[in-house]
């Protein structure tokens, strides 16, 4: 449903730009949210301040497209009494499987009586609530014009923090506060990673499940065998504009090696291509290509690349 969902799908727009934030209140801010979040196979994390107030944010905001996907997420916000500046943090698991689906943790300012209230005005939405385990659990549905129904669970969990997500997601973090289910929080693999990844607007780790590997085998690519890596973790950040840092965990450092020697090989190929394309709109793409770096540490392979603000403006017009 767009109109609370747009607290999760505003997630999905800013973790394109990101900003470096003070590793302490990031890490506090983490624990809090992987405590209240069920398990999963990967979190991403998001100071939403720091990334809306980025120059690279303004920057952005002034392309036209951005501009509309800009106005659209704050007319959405309005129709709820929120603003972005209300929004402060996102984080999000990843489920393991299709046991449940996507549960993530909103912190900020919320008044829920004004926002329920708005949300029962709205006649092109229903909002229906159920007590789960003695926790009120809202749903909110909208059928579009096209007559494709959506919707989306949300629960507060205190004036500070909502839970929101899929039905069966927002259970599970009902689960997770009963102490019927546990939480990222104990997940170490998940924890480990996001906190060997610098200190950033955005965070994430994901530890890859069985069968991955299998599922990004091509025929036209000769993509490494990513069976051998158990972990990936990572910033995304910014300076003059998007960098990206990611580290790859291997079982071994012959294994690292070799992924990073063929990744090095991917990337080589891909400079070629794009190079000789006389597309002026390809230049921005190689430009963000040649600042990419893919090196091997032990059983890691690290990758880090950047992207000029001024790049980025030529891409999104």
């Amino acid at each position: 449903m767009r109109k609370i969902a747009i607290l999760v799908t505003v997630l999905a727009f800013v973790a394109g730009a990101a900003g470096f934030v003070a590793p302490l209140r990031t890490a506090a801010q983490s624990d809090d949210a992987l405590r209240q979040l069920p398990d999963g196979i990967g979190v991403v994390s998001i100071d939403v301040q720091k990334v809306t107030s980025s120059d690279l944010w303004a920057s952005v905001a002034e392309k036209s497209g951005a501009s509309k996907a800009l106005g659209e997420i704050q007319s959405g916000l309005a129709d709820l009494g929120l603003k972005l500046t209300d929004l402060k943090t996102v984080t999000v698991a990843i489920p393991p499987s299709k046991s449940y689906g996507i549960a993530a943790i909103v912190n900020g300012s919320f008044v829920q009586d004004d926002l329920l209230a708005r949300l029962r005005g709205n006649a092109k939405v229903k909002l229906t609530s159920e007590t789960y385990k003695g926790v009120a659990v809202f749903r909110v549905e909208e059928t579009s014009s096209s007559g494709k129904k959506d919707d989306v669970s949300f629960s507060f969990f205190d004036a500070g923090t909502i839970l929101i997500g899929s039905t069966t997601g927002v259970h599970a973090g009902v689960d997770v506060k009963t102490g019927e289910k546990p939480s990222l929080a104990q997940n170490d693999k998940i924890t480990g990673g996001l906190s060997e990844a610098s200190a950033g607007a955005v965070r994430f780790a994901f530890a890859l499940p069985p069968g991955f590997a299998g599922a990004l085998k091509s025929s036209t690519v000769p993509l490494p065998d990513f069976s051998t890596v158990s972990l990936i973790f990572g910033t995304v950040g910014i300076a003059s504009g998007i960098d990206l840092n990611a580290t790859l965990r291997n079982d071994t450092a012959e294994h690292a090696k070799a992924m990073a020697n063929q990744l090095n090989g991917l990337l080589a190929m891909a400079k070629g291509f794009l190079g000789a394309s006389s597309d002026p709109k390809m230049a921005p793409l190689v430009d963000a290509i040649k600042n990419i770096t893919i090196t091997d540490s032990n059983a890691d392979v690290k990758i880090s690349g950047s992207l000029p603000k001024e790049a980025l403006a030529k891409i999104i017009h």
